[in-house]
């Protein structure tokens, strides 16, 4: 599986997966209820072109699943609620308790499959 953020990562994978007929599910995160392109007749025709080669999207907020099924009624469509609790990465005294975490975590990953994320912790994704 293979997941994707934001425009145009999600255009490029789509794409890819059409040229090279790759057969991994796809998915994608939609972060906005609006954007630029929806003002253009024809990136309506390429968009729905594009979401149709994703296996399911995954919409910050009940607004933006609105906005998708507004747009594009039979896409696979669900709300996963951006951000985590901020609170206890407060208590923790960096860089020794990240390394303590992150050196400690590496016994298991060594073990199992890898799993790559990449994020900010903010106060902004907290809510």
């Amino acid at each position: 599986m293979i997941h994707v953020h934001l425009f145009p990562s999600f255009y490029w994978l789509a794409i890819c997966k059409i040229l090279f007929r790759i057969k991994i599910p796809l998915l994608a995160t939609e972060h906005g209820t609006y954007n630029r392109r929806m003002n253009h007749p024809l990136f309506g025709l390429i968009e729905k072109v594009i979401y149709k080669q994703y296996h399911h999207i995954i919409c910050i907020s009940n607004g933006v699943l609105d906005a998708m099924h507004q747009r594009f009624p039979n896409l696979s469509c669900e709300v996963i609620f951006n951000g985590i609790p901020l609170k206890p990465f407060r208590l923790l005294k960096f860089p020794q308790a990240v390394n303590r975490i992150i050196f400690s975590s590496l016994q298991f990953v060594r073990k199992t499959n890898r799993l790559l994320s990449v994020g900010r912790l903010v106060k902004e994704k907290e809510s």
